[in-house]
């Protein structure tokens, strides 16, 4: 299991990774893998 702050740095990772894909779908993948990681982010908190 990742702690939050881990899980946070590979959410903006993987924000990165979508941006030099964006358009592909590796970008795609990487976006929605990015809002599920900060959507059970927020349950968390």
């Amino acid at each position: 299991m990742l702690t939050a702050v881990q899980a946070a740095v590979v959410a903006r990772l993987l924000d990165e990774l979508a941006g030099v894909y964006r358009g592909e779908s590796m970008g795609t993948l990487a976006h929605e893998l990015s809002v599920l990681l900060d959507s059970q982010l927020g349950e968390q908190d």
